[in-house]
């Protein structure tokens, strides 16, 4: 007896192509990373033929679509690429590269599953909208920290600057936010961005970037969360009078006073004596970094608008940093991370108990676990396993 013909999945054609195009992916790549021919795909799109269910299925987790999508008789309202970007300063901005429109697609279509899977009344958090641009980021800063719950002693506790991304990370996710970290995008393109919406609203920093920048990254998107103002944020400041400008500049503000507090920098007795004409060696600016576990370049932007040193010096010593730190990222490689770990890494705490919860629930299958955390079936018991710890150290790369 000759085998059965798979049944057909009856997608709409034309929502397979707006699936694909919204990816920025062209038909050649969308069919490799399916397993299909791109003659096939093709007639697919052209309404010549039609995938079978897995297939289509295949092509669902590609776009970062849920299957019921393709089934629909025409697109629906669909996000926007936010048209700040928090890049390397001095970067150009240009077209969303297709790994960029990839994370953020991954990041809101998680965010879809997060609500799909989880009580109406899971996922609002405290911060969003709690801050306005108008206001002091500084006095901002001290209210979300002290709901954060991150006390000065706790900060200096930390044993390396992985624990403090961690430490960060968890505390945020706490209050309701989603916190991602996604990859494969240069941080030349992207270091972060932010969704914020009333439920489960995101944060997501760049996995590629080193761990310091990724705290500064963190907090600032928080900022945009605080601000209910999210997007893909832009430390380059190009026009003072611009409203993004604002909120770029307030959202850096908040950042450094969150992660450096004025007061605690102010109790070091270098920084007590010094005036608004000190100049600051790079042992003096690593030294005060180790403290608050933030990077020289923040350091040094606290004490300038601490008024512990000139604007002059400051320009002078912050293009030295950058130069240097280009230097010092030329070949450099990153660490590994077994994929239990790596999933929650990716896809935070919360969302991986939302995912795991369902499953228990038989709101969903082992296939679609698997594919919500982005690793094979036989890494989920050590996932589980991890998520029972009191705090899953993922931020690292080690």
């Amino acid at each position: 007896m000759a085998p059965m013909a798979a049944e057909p999945a009856l997608v709409t054609p034309s929502l397979l192509e707006w699936a694909r195009t919204s990816m920025n992916i062209d038909v050649e790549s969308a069919a490799k990373r399916a397993g299909v021919k791109p003659d096939r795909l093709r007639d697919w799109e052209a309404g010549t033929g039609h995938p079978s269910i897995p297939q289509a299925r295949r092509l669902a987790a590609v776009y970062k679509r849920p299957l019921a999508a393709l089934f629909l008789p025409a697109p629906p309202r669909d996000f926007t690429i936010p048209h700040d970007f928090r890049r390397l300063p001095d970067t150009p901005v240009a077209v969303a590269s297709p790994r960029l429109v990839e994370a953020i697609r991954a990041a809101e279509y998680r965010r879809s599953t997060a609500i799909e899977l989880s009580d109406p009344d899971e996922g609002r958090t405290d911060l969003l909208g709690i801050g306005s641009v108008d206001e002091n980021p500084e006095a901002v800063a001290g209210r979300v920290r002290e709901m954060l719950g991150i006390a000065l002693a706790t900060q200096r506790s930390w044993g390396n600057e992985y624990d403090a991304l961690n430490a960060w990370k968890s505390a945020i996710e706490t209050h309701g936010v989603l916190v991602f970290h996604f990859s494969r995008v240069p941080i030349e393109e992207a270091r972060a961005f932010s969704v914020a919406e009333d439920r489960f609203p995101i944060v997501a920093i760049n996995g590629g970037d080193k761990p310091r920048p990724r705290i500064f990254s963190l907090i600032h998107e928080l900022g945009h969360v605080v601000l209910r103002l999210g997007g893909i944020s832009d430390l380059h400041e190009r026009d003072p009078d611009s409203p993004d400008t604002r909120v770029e500049v307030f959202c850096n503000r908040f950042a450094g006073a969150s992660l450096v507090p004025a007061d605690a920098l102010l109790a070091d007795l270098r920084v007590r004596a010094a005036t608004a004409t000190s100049t600051w060696t790079d042992v003096d600016l690593a030294d005060l970094g180790r403290h608050f576990w933030v990077s020289r370049e923040v350091v040094l932007r606290r004490l300038l608008i601490l008024r512990k040193t000139s604007d002059a010096f400051y320009r002078q010593k912050r293009a030295e940093l950058q130069e240097r730190q280009i230097q010092e990222d030329e070949g450099e490689e990153g660490g590994f991370l077994a994929p239990p770990r790596g999933a929650i890494r990716t896809v935070g705490q919360p969302f991986a108990r939302i995912v795991l919860g369902a499953y228990n629930e038989d709101a969903i299958t082992l296939s679609d676990v698997s594919e919500l955390l982005g690793v094979r079936v036989k890494h989920l018991p050590a996932i589980e396993a991890l998520l029972q710890s009191r705090n899953v150290l993922t931020g690292g790369d080690r």
